[in-house]
């Protein structure tokens, strides 16, 4: 049976004789591939010899992954658990879900050495130009999208006003947060990824293939965004977890804002994959609130510098 949910591959239940299994077709199948999802697997069983619960591919090096089509194929044993419900989690979840992250980023520390030159995915980089070229293709696509009006004003609107904040040299490149110290982090941490028992116990830490090295406050603001934590209450709660295991400063909050900001403004992923590529899956993405206008504002990026210290 087909698993819904994800963006990147395709996810499947299966009924077996050894009991219920997760099976994963991975996106290609070249040899470079299989190097990081090699990668990807082993640091799955460093976090778990680390006490992070996780979910590792079953069999041995190499043979945990199945060439089959033209696409990777691998399994998993099933893991009982729920992801957090998106937009109605309590401060109870919020809290459960930043002391999860907080221990998988002490975990990461301690296995970096070993990591961190083994096939990680792209840093979130980025380029003006590039943006610029591809909010004029996407929007481009939305004009010619079968979908009413209405909706087509809105994404337009959203498309024209990041193209204007670019045009308007609000870009900052990316070069210039190479200070910036980086982390071994998940790479797509949130609330569907983080799998939980009833009474908030995590059961399982899943799809680690975007691991990489990254400030981990990055990560800490995506995960927040996508999840909907950004209420201070939730947030509060959320950090008041994540701060059972990792402390930060002032400057840490403040470059990790600006380039989760920076990060946002030149983002075209989601919108691009559902109207260019007809990915139907991002729709989510899509209709979720952009962040872009808000991060655009000083006065909130500062607030959220002081909502992150506490």
């Amino acid at each position: 049976m087909r698993e819904t949910g994800g963006s990147l591959n395709d996810n499947f239940r299966a009924e077996t004789d050894a009991g219920r299994m997760f099976v994963r077709c991975h996106r290609v199948a070249d040899m470079h591939f299989l190097a990081r999802l090699e990668a990807e697997g082993d640091l799955i069983l460093a976090a778990g010899e680390l006490g992070i619960p996780v979910a590792p591919p079953l069999g041995e090096g190499p043979g945990r992954y199945l060439s089959i089509g033209g696409r990777f194929w691998s399994v998993y044993r099933w893991v009982e658990g729920s992801n957090l419900p998106r937009g109605e989690t309590d401060a109870s979840g919020a809290e459960a879900l930043g002391h999860v992250h907080g221990r998988t980023h002490v975990a990461l520390a301690a296995a970096r050495p070993a990591f961190e030159h083994r096939h990680l995915a792209p840093r979130p980089a980025w380029h003006t130009a590039s943006a610029l070229a591809l909010l004029a293709e996407t929007a481009e696509a939305v004009e010619g999208a079968d979908i009413a009006e209405e909706r087509r004003a809105w994404l337009l609107e959203r498309l024209r006003f990041q193209a204007a904040l670019l045009n308007g040299g609000a870009g900052v490149a990316y070069e210039a947060f190479a200070h910036v110290r980086r982390h071994l982090i998940h790479g797509d941490f949130h609330d569907r990824n983080v799998l939980f028992d009833g009474a908030l116990n995590a059961t399982a830490v899943v799809d680690w293939e975007l691991f990489q090295l990254t400030p981990r406050l990055f990560e800490l603001l995506r995960c927040v965004t996508f999840a909907k934590l950004l209420d201070r209450a939730l947030l509060g709660a959320y950090l008041r977890g994540y701060r059972q295991h990792v402390a930060f400063e002032k400057d840490e909050a403040e470059s990790a804002v600006e380039m989760w900001w920076q990060s946002r403004l030149h983002d075209t992923w989601a919108m691009r994959q559902r109207f260019v590529l007809n990915d139907m899956r991002v729709d989510d993405f899509v209709e979720a609130p952009s962040p872009v206008e808000e991060l655009s504002r000083g006065e909130y990026r500062r607030e959220l510098v002081e909502r992150l210290l506490g």
